[in-house]
């Protein structure tokens, strides 16, 4: 069926400068949101769960920084970043079929029921977990 292998986009024609910039990134970030979103969640709630304000700031902090960092870089380096994501775009059909399976393999993990146990082993091996700061 082809039902689901639509796209589409909104052609939207901005002028360079705040404006542009504003709109830009208020159509990326609704893009991200639910990429970013649960990753967020779980930087709050061990911000939230810490018993000190200084903490969740800094736990806050170092997460901004580091959604940012990527993008800072890709601006620097911006000749090199073009040889590179030229080269992506060329494996692109690569990352979609390694992704595609890993969907697969997730898929005949819940199916089958085999998914609650790996997740139990991630959970006690991840209970003693403490960020360094």
């Amino acid at each position: 069926l082809n039902l689901f292998n639509k796209e589409y986009k909104i052609k939207v024609k901005t002028r360079q400068g705040l404006l542009g910039a504003f709109v830009l990134g208020f159509v990326f970030s609704l893009g991200w949101t639910p990429c970013i979103g649960p990753t967020l969640a779980a930087v709050q709630s061990l911000a939230f769960s810490e018993a000190t304000l200084l903490r969740g700031a800094i736990l806050s902090t170092f997460y901004s920084i580091g959604l940012g960092i990527p993008f800072i870089l890709l601006t620097i380096l911006f000749e090199k970043s073009l040889k590179t994501i030229k080269w992506l775009r060329q494996k692109q059909k690569l990352f979609i079929t390694l992704g595609g399976i890993l969907l697969i393999i997730l898929g005949l993990l819940l199916v089958t029921g085999l998914w609650n146990l790996v997740s139990i082993e991630l959970r006690v091996f991840m209970a003693g977990f403490r960020p360094p700061l």
